[in-house]
């Protein structure tokens, strides 16, 4: 009799564990069968229900839908109605969107906080819509940062931004998947997707930076205003203030109104990291400057966190930029700077766009094909004023293919759309002697220019839409130093000879024309402001601080 009671035992344990086991299974059933009402429930567009949070709502419905559906509806964060540690963390993890310029309550943080204090209490205000909405709100949360710090949160077609380079495409859902399957953290998955140059990096340490400093007060002056080194005046002690809170100037025991040699210091370190002539004089350039508020400057650096998740992630082994805010041209080689030079950009009412194409060849004394609508608002009035305005300037009238006499054209009756403009290399043609080509659908290009008294100003946004170079035959020279066919001598003999010669590139080349607006100088160690000229900071600060409906 003693012998039974061993196997009776386990006997009684193993029903036990069957039951147990059955039970569980039965939950899981139940809760997946819960989930799958609810979510349809929340996704049907015939009605509108709410969450248990009446003021959230949900973002990425389709991806939901599918996430759910692929998984046959068991919750990714709950087990048996209880919440987990990563649950938690990743509710945290929401908070810290702020580091990248984002909106953590787009993420749902104040609710899932709300959500996750609920459960953890229980008792009989938590019903099962507190779980199944939680874990639906945290899967929303995760595909939506996945989305944005992947891919942005901002559309630049939807703000008017001339910004054409594109990205991979991107599955939230996969990637979702992907991260559930290998057991990644959440967080620590997501932060994989942000821009890992160290740019960025340098942004988000200027962001965390701007939110500790104390705001500097806006500087009176008028359009004479001028001090410098010697000067003493109460001016200075403003100007001292402004240069501290921007880490320019290190505080100092000296006489508040003297400008003595630790402020021109200053001064010129805070117009070079604004992309002015530092000289250590202060004129109304640099006070323009030193007015743009704390404020404004933290939505700058949020702008410019979101284009980096805009870029793609290779821009090329060896590859050109050009900043446009910067007015230069860059070239750089497995990440090392090998060239720059000073460009001029579009005007305001004529904004160079910023995509991705390949430069592929040079054009030596290249014809100017004037464009549309030059030719309609400032060559047809110029015409109207002097007859003789197409001989003098050398420019030729073509029609069906065809040089024809433009003597003999009424121009005050005349259409321009119905000719064609071209003006060959001259003194008055607006190519200068090169031009730099990678054929794009914005009919824009790098290319010389006569009037080159415009690099003296460091503000440089003259042209209509395209960019020139300062010295283009050292540019042109560089990109055809591995042709051996094309030393100097034979660009200035080409040159020289005045007639229009193709050179192609040794190998294409991919050029970004880029809107950087804040930015790291990794050789100087400093944060660098520059003027947003088109206004798209502006325009986009506004999209990222609207908070998701």
């Amino acid at each position: 009799m003693s012998q039974k009671k061993p196997i009776i035992c386990v006997g009684l344990l193993l029903l036990l564990f069957l039951l147990s086991n059955s039970l569980v299974q039965a939950q899981n059933t139940d809760l997946q069968e819960q989930l799958r009402l609810r979510l349809w429930a929340l996704l049907d567009t015939s009605n509108t229900p709410k969450l248990v949070i009446e003021s959230e709502q949900l973002h990425q419905k389709n991806d939901l839908k599918k996430f759910y559906e692929q998984r046959g509806y068991r919750p990714a964060w709950i087990e048996d109605y209880l919440v987990p540690i990563a649950a938690k963390q990743f509710s945290a993890c929401t908070a810290r969107t702020d580091d990248n310029g984002l909106i953590p309550n787009d993420y749902h943080y104040d609710a899932l906080t709300q959500l996750i204090a609920l459960a953890e209490i229980g008792g009989t205000e938590v019903t099962v819509n507190n779980y199944i909405d939680l874990d639906i709100m945290l899967s929303d949360a995760f595909l939506l940062m996945a989305q944005h710090y992947a891919q942005g949160k901002v559309n630049p077609e939807d703000i008017g931004m001339a910004w054409h380079l594109s990205k991979k495409t991107f599955s939230a859902v996969d990637y979702f998947n992907r991260t559930l399957a290998d057991g990644t953290p959440p967080c620590r998955s997501l932060e994989k997707l942000l821009p890992e140059n160290p740019n960025y990096k340098a942004l988000q340490q200027a962001l965390r930076n701007y939110r500790t400093k104390s705001d500097w007060a806006n500087i009176k002056y008028t359009w004479s205003t001028l001090i410098q080194r010697g000067y003493a005046d109460p001016l200075v002690a403003e100007v001292r203030n402004t240069l501290t809170q921007t880490g320019d100037l290190d505080n100092s025991n000296t006489d508040p109104i003297v400008f003595d040699r630790a402020v021109e210091q200053a001064v010129m370190r805070f117009q070079r990291r604004h992309g002015l002539y530092y000289d250590g004089v202060v004129r109304n350039t640099t006070l323009n400057a030193m007015n743009v508020s704390r404020e404004e400057r933290i939505r700058q650096i949020k702008a410019n966190l979101e284009r980096h998740r805009w870029m793609p992630e290779y821009l090329g082994n060896s590859y050109v930029t050009v900043n446009i805010p910067q007015f230069e041209l860059s070239v750089f080689d497995m990440g090392k700077l090998m060239y720059k030079e000073a460009v001029i950009v579009g005007r305001e009412n004529y904004p160079t766009p910023s995509f991705s194409d390949s430069l592929q060849y040079i054009m030596f004394n290249p014809y100017w094909y004037l464009p549309k609508s030059i030719a309609k608002n400032e060559l047809m009035p110029e015409i109207q004023l002097d007859p003789n305005y197409f001989i003098n300037n050398g420019v030729k009238v073509i029609k069906g293919g065809k040089v024809i006499d433009s003597k003999k054209i009424d121009w005050k009756k005349a259409n321009s759309d119905d000719y064609s403009f071209a003006q060959a290399a001259s003194a008055y043609n607006p190519m200068g002697v090169v031009k730099f080509m990678f054929p794009n659908p914005h009919d824009i290009y790098i290319h010389d220019t006569p009037s080159r008294e415009l690099f003296d100003n460091s503000r440089r946004s003259f042209s209509h839409g395209c960019i020139r170079v300062k010295d283009p035959v050292k540019f042109a020279t560089f990109l055809l130093k591995g042709d051996a066919a094309w030393d100097s001598t034979r660009i200035k003999k080409v040159l020289f000879s005045q007639k229009e010669t193709r050179a192609n590139l040794p190998k294409p080349i991919p050029i970004h024309i880029l809107y950087w607006t804040a930015f790291w100088d990794t050789d100087l160690g400093e944060l660098n402001f520059r003027e947003d000229l088109y206004k798209w900071d502006d325009k986009l600060s506004k999209a990222l601080e609207t908070p998701l409906q």
